[in-house]
């Protein structure tokens, strides 16, 4: 009776002994549905940052009588960042400004034609609106590609889609850059240029080149290889 009444003891300790290292254990390592959740919750520290610069812009046209250019520069930019999911690809959305009062021919009077073309009283900026900008873009364009670019114009009460090239990445002191090209038809855009002495007329087609400075961005850029994220953007952490 007596070993009997041991061995029913050294049971029940075993079995206390057992209990306390399940809630032990429980404790230190979440098992099931909350340890599968860890992995996803460490990938969650990663967010893309939204891209921040200003654009330098000339622009170029032809007439009857000789070529003429300008350039401004636009309000500082930022498109904001987004991820569909967890660890999945960033892509970027947000809009470019240019004031038409600040565009500069060099010429005072044919400036005020200008502004008075883009009817620029009732409609003083010049919109280009980026709905979704790929990672992908970006990372063709730092690896020595010339990638497309769509995004919208708006000049007065009329929006465009352009496509536009993305070429000459550089990186420097922290900064990043590259160049846009496109060419808009005025008459596509409901522009026309009032002819001088019903003699000089200016082309169709004007050519627009913008040079893309962006912030500071220390936090790492893109890889050329097995890449989803942007400038600025930190790739997911294990």
């Amino acid at each position: 009776m007596a070993s009997c009444a041991a061995r029913a003891r050294a049971r029940i300790s075993r079995s206390r002994l057992c209990a306390r290292a399940f809630v032990v254990s429980g404790l230190l390592w979440p098992a099931g549905p909350a340890a599968a959740e860890l992995a996803p919750q460490s990938r969650m520290e990663w967010a893309p940052q939204n891209i921040r610069g200003h654009c330098e812009i000339r622009f170029s046209g032809s007439s009857t009588l000789h070529d003429f250019s300008g350039e401004v520069r636009s309000r500082p930019f930022e498109l904001g960042a987004v991820v569909d999911e967890i660890g999945g690809p960033a892509w970027w959305s947000g809009s470019v400004e240019v004031a038409v009062a600040e565009m500069d021919t060099g010429i005072a009077r044919r400036d005020r034609k200008m502004r008075a073309m883009f009817d620029a009283d009732r409609f003083p900026l010049i919109v280009a609106s980026f709905p979704n900008v790929g990672g992908a873009t970006l990372a063709a364009a730092r690896s020595g590609g010339e990638p497309d670019l769509a995004f919208d114009l708006t000049i007065r009460d009329v929006k465009r889609p352009v496509v536009a090239k993305v070429s000459n990445w550089t990186e420097e002191a922290g900064r990043s850059s590259f160049d846009v090209d496109f060419e808009l038809s005025l008459e596509a855009f409901g522009l026309e240029v009032p002819p001088v002495l019903g003699l000089l007329r200016v082309g169709d087609a004007v050519g627009v080149h913008a040079h893309v400075i962006l912030d500071e961005l220390t936090e790492g850029r893109p890889e050329t290889a097995a890449f989803d994220g942007s400038p600025g953007s930190l790739p997911p952490r294990s």
